[in-house]
């Protein structure tokens, strides 16, 4: 059992008052309290929940001791990787989100079949089922990169201790491309790899909506989406746009760990870091040099005659200015953008691209009558 040490506290008002009436100090000015160091730990025992994990919170980070193996799978717990960190642990809101999100997104992987199977009658059932799974998605991504910021400030000095294979350019690479930002991660950047969880986050609702598109675009015509054909255009292109946005991410945030880790993570020059930069400038010449823009364009003008025999009218005009300005030297892609754009009610845009048409082909016009001139009567 601890020792018992005698605190003296000195109350400056009543010796002040006691100096003034007896001109000294007096013993009531002085009061004796007991102290252990035990009271210091049943003092924080009996404190709340949250209270707690707000002082630790305002103390800052620190160092949680462990294995370095452990630390380094602990992030293949993806929402559950929260529960490892026991600053992590204080946390109702975390712990909560990161059984709800992950039971959930269990129950819908494992019903997947059933709860979305063609909608029948209103597709009530249906939209909230697809709701819940966006929502299971955002959250759990939302844990995992919180889980992957707390991993990485509280324990990221047991990373340091792993093997240098781990911790090897190709494999923090490697690693980033097939569990997202877990080359970040390895590299000691859990800020970046909590960022880039969230951006896939984003990519995996984009992921879900675009997988029910054929079903909601049924709900449009004669469910309870009825009306909001164009709307529910709108939220498929942005959705697309998000899912393209996240797949190139996914692509930096693994380059960018090998470059992390190429680079030491501490300053230190490793030659390996550049390597991974001139492999990502290669892949991008790779990339201009064998895109063919004609090819690509003559395959959005099908998919946009395509989609517009189903009832689009949005994304099949998207398409067809995309194809026309791909491949400018077809004018039948302009023609189709601009019918698209009368029947949509833009008549405005309609115009301009059919100027912007006529003055492209004005040349074209010239030659043909000079042609025509030389050749007479």
């Amino acid at each position: 059992m601890a020792g018992k040490s005698k605190v003296y506290v000195i109350d400056p008002k009543a010796n002040v008052e006691a100096f003034l009436q007896k001109g000294g100090v007096a013993g009531r000015g002085i009061e004796r309290t007991e102290y252990s160091p035990d009271d210091e730990g049943s003092r924080q025992a009996s404190a709340p929940w949250g209270a707690r994990a707000k002082e630790r919170r305002l103390k800052g980070p620190f160092e949680e001791q462990g294995s370095p193996l452990l630390a380094f799978f602990s992030y293949l717990a993806g929402p559950y990787a929260i529960l490892t960190t026991r600053h992590a642990r204080e946390s109702r809101f975390w712990v909560t989100l990161a059984i709800l999100s992950s039971t959930g997104a269990a129950v819908l992987i494992a019903r997947a079949g059933r709860l979305f199977a063609e909608p029948r009658g209103s597709g009530i059932g249906f939209i909230v089922w697809l709701s819940l799974a966006c929502l299971a998605a955002l959250a759990g991504f939302a844990t995992w990169a919180q889980a992957a910021f707390l991993l990485g400030r509280h324990k990221g000095h047991l990373l340091r201790r792993l093997p240098g294979w781990l911790r090897h350019p190709a494999t923090a690479g490697t690693l980033g491309l097939l569990i997202p930002g877990f080359g970040l991660f390895v590299a000691h950047r859990p800020r970046r790899a909590a960022l880039a969880l969230l951006c896939l986050g984003a990519m995996a609702v984009s992921v879900l909506v675009l997988w029910q598109a054929p079903d909601l675009w049924r709900l449009s015509r004669t469910g309870i989406l009825f009306g909001y054909g164009d709307i529910l255009e709108n939220l498929f292109l942005a959705m697309g746009a998000l899912g393209a946005f996240g797949a190139l991410v996914w692509i930096f945030q693994a380059l960018d760990g090998a470059r992390l880790a190429g680079s030491g993570g501490e300053g230190s020059f490793r030659r390996s870091g550049d390597f991974a930069a001139v492999a990502l400038i290669i892949t991008i010449a790779a990339l201009l040099v064998t895109f063919k823009p004609a090819r690509v364009a003559e395959t959005l003008d099908r998919f946009s005659v395509s989609l517009r025999e189903d009832g689009l009218r949005v994304i099949p005009l998207a398409a067809a200015e995309a194809a026309m300005r791909l491949d400018p030297s077809r004018p039948d892609y302009a023609i189709r953008a601009i019918e698209l754009n009368e029947a949509i009610g833009r008549p405005g845009e309609a115009e301009e691209l059919r100027r912007d048409l006529a003055e492209r082909w004005k040349p074209y016009e010239r030659m043909l009558r000079l042609e025509a001139a030389r050749m007479g009567p």
